[in-house]
C-alpha cells in the first residue's frame, strides 16, 4: 500500500505529537482526517497541513465525547468513501 492512496485518521491532532504526525503524513501525500477536542489547536494543525498541500478534514469533538464513538467512525467512513471491511 502506498501512503498517497491512504486516509490517515489522527486523533489528538492539535497536540504537539498529533501535529507532527499530521505534518509528516501530509508531506507524504496522504489524505488526513484530523480529530481533537481543542478547536483552536486542531485548526492550527489543519491550516498547517493545508499549507503543505494535504487533502484533509478536521473534526472537533465535544469534550464529553473523548472516546471516539461508533457514530463518528461511521461518519468518517462515509465521508471518505471507505469500506468497513
Amino acid at each position: 500500500m502506498e501512503i498517497v492512496q491512504s486516509v490517515i485518521l489522527i486523533t489528538a491532532a492539535g497536540s504537539p505529537i498529533g501535529k507532527a504526525i499530521s505534518l509528516h503524513f501530509a508531506s507524504l501525500g496522504a489524505k488526513l482526517a484530523l480529530v481533537d477536542i481543542d478547536k483552536v489547536q486542531l485548526n492550527q494543525t489543519y491550516r498547517a497541513c493545508k499549507a503543505n498541500g494535504a487533502a484533509c478534514e478536521a473534526s472537533a469533538l465535544p469534550n464529553k465525547m473523548k472516546p471516539i464513538s461508533k457514530v463518528f467512525l461511521i461518519q468518517f467512513i462515509n465521508n471518505w468513501g471507505l469500506s468497513m471491511y
